[in-house]
C-alpha cells in the first residue's frame, strides 16, 4: 500500500505472485492525492489465475487520499481474473484519468469506476487497448460504474454519480474479441444493455439501472 503520496508512481514491474481473494481482493492498492502513474506492468498468468480477483485498486476508502490524474500505459493482464482489471473508487473534481496500451486476456469489466468522493466533471479516456473476453452476463462488459457508498436505492438516485456532467467516457480504438469497436447509430444500445453492454450502472443498494441519459455519462467511441 502506497499513500500520503503527491505522486506515485510503479514502472517496470512484473507481477508472478499468487494472490488468493482470500488475502485480500487485489495485488495492487494504491492511495495518492496527486499523480498516479503505473506504467510497463505485467500481471503474468500464474498471477491472475486461480482464485485472483481483482489487479489495481486506486483510491478505496479514504475520500481524501483520492487522484487528480491516473496515467496507466502498457499494463498487461496474461490471465484471468475473476472480477475486475482496473479499479478507481474516487478522484478529485476535474480529474483525468488515461488508460492506454493496456491488455486484458479474460476478466469481468476492464474498469471499475465507483465516485465515492462524488467528483465534478471527471473524464476517462480509453486508448489503444484490448481485451479479449469480458464475461457474458448482464454484470460484464468493459466498464462497470458501481455506487457502493449510497446507504439506499433513493440515495442512490439523489447522488447521481454518473451523471453526464460527472463522468465524461472516451474510447479510441478499442478491440474486443478480435474486433475493434465501432460507434452505433444509437449510443444506448451499448449502455445497461446485457451482453452487448460497453458500460453498464449498478448500484449495491439498486441493483442494474436501466439506461437514462440523465443517469449514463456521456460515451464517446472514436
Amino acid at each position: 500500500m502506497l499513500s500520503n503520496m503527491k505522486q506515485c508512481t510503479i514502472s517496470n514491474v512484473t507481477i508472478n505472485g499468487a494472490f488468493p481473494k482470500s488475502n485480500g481482493n487485489c495485488a495492487m492498492n494504491i492511495h495518492c492525492n496527486g499523480m498516479v502513474t503505473i506504467k510497463d506492468v505485467t500481471f503474468t498468468e500464474k498471477a491472475c489465475a486461480g482464485t485472483r480477483y481483482n489487479g489495481i485498486e486506486i483510491g478505496l476508502s479514504d475520500k481524501t487520499e483520492v487522484p487528480s490524474i491516473i496515467n496507466i500505459d502498457n499494463v498487461r493482464f496474461e490471465g484471468s481474473l475473476l472480477n475486475n482489471g482496473i479499479l478507481v473508487f474516487g478522484t478529485q473534481d476535474n480529474a483525468v484519468i488515461n488508460i492506454r496500451n493496456c491488455y486484458f486476456k479474460k476478466l469481468s469489466n476492464a474498469l471499475r469506476f465507483s465516485n465515492h468522493s462524488n467528483a465534478k466533471n471527471v473524464t476517462v479516456n480509453i486508448i489503444d487497448c484490448v481485451v479479449d473476453e469480458w464475461d457474458k452476463n448482464d454484470y460484464a462488459g468493459l466498464i462497470i460504474c458501481e455506487d457502493y457508498t449510497s446507504k439506499s436505492k433513493e440515495e442512490g438516485q439523489s447522488n447521481n454519480l454518473y451523471a453526464p456532467e460527472k463522468l465524461i467516457i472516451n474510447i479510441t480504438n478499442l478491440t474486443h474479441a478480435g474486433k475493434k469497436l465501432t460507434k452505433p447509430e444509437d449510443i444506448s444500445t451499448i449502455l445497461g444493455s446485457g451482453n452487448d453492454q460497453i458500460l453498464y450502472v449498478y448500484g449495491d443498494k439498486e441493483g442494474l439501472v436501466a439506461y437514462d441519459r440523465s443517469r449514463y455519462p456521456t460515451v464517446n467511441i472514436f
